[in-house]
């Protein structure tokens, strides 16, 4: 396996944002229920650290009459932001594109500033085979890379953005078996970096995009 690819970013906790004709926020007021949200199509892998971060906004904002704070999960931005505007949701916990994207469309404003893993900064690596050809994202022509998923950040935009910068064409595949056409390179999403690894390593993949924590640490 080998790395590259250096790019630095963080994540964003978000408030919900005033809708025009809403009520305000489902937290305004004594008594209430506050809703942490989530974009995510793999519950199992967020809902320990969501479910933290609820009992510690749950303590923390109890003298201010909230009772419970409950955790929903919104399978991708779109689903996350049909409940932004219904008011489902009053804080999400999201990635800075993701974030960004439903901020432009009013939906919501940044509250403060995320750590991953208890750091403030990480990176995105791309890893390929020691055995295989791919040294460069020139290497990448004609190959295969998968990324996480459509909404992650380190594993998907910021090594999109790079490789495009490079002059690189990204084709997306059907499924991971596809052919790719001519030079460009050819993409589909392993769901988690485990199974981006799982196909690097299967040859399903010619090169993998996930961030130098995940890298380091895939719990």
């Amino acid at each position: 396996m080998f790395r590259f690819a250096n790019r630095v970013l963080m994540g964003f906790m978000v408030v919900a944002g005033l809708i025009p004709g809403d009520a305000g926020p489902a937290y305004a007021g004594e008594g209430q229920q506050l809703t942490l949200g989530r974009i995510t199509q793999e519950p199992s892998k967020n809902i320990d650290r969501l479910n933290g971060m609820a009992e510690y906004l749950s303590a923390i904002l109890a003298p201010n009459g909230i009772d419970a704070v409950k955790v929903v999960i919104a399978e991708n931005p779109d689903r996350m932001g049909e409940m932004l505007r219904n008011g489902e949701v009053d804080l999400f916990s999201e990635t800075p594109f993701v974030a960004l994207d439903l901020m432009e469309a009013g939906l919501a404003e940044p509250l403060m500033r995320e750590w991953k893993k208890g750091v403030a900064e990480y990176h995105t690596i791309i890893i390929a085979r020691g055995d295989g050809e791919v040294r460069s994202l020139e290497d990448l022509r004609g190959r295969k890379v998968a990324f996480e998923d459509p909404g992650s950040t380190s594993g998907y935009f910021l090594p999109r953005a790079a490789m495009e910068a490079a002059g690189l064409a990204l084709e997306k595949l059907d499924n991971p078996r596809s052919t790719v056409t001519g030079d460009a390179v050819g993409y589909s999403f392993a769901q988690g970096e485990i199974n981006i690894v799982a196909w690097v390593n299967r040859g399903l993949a010619d090169a993998g995009a996930i961030s130098n924590l995940d890298w380091e640490d895939p719990k």
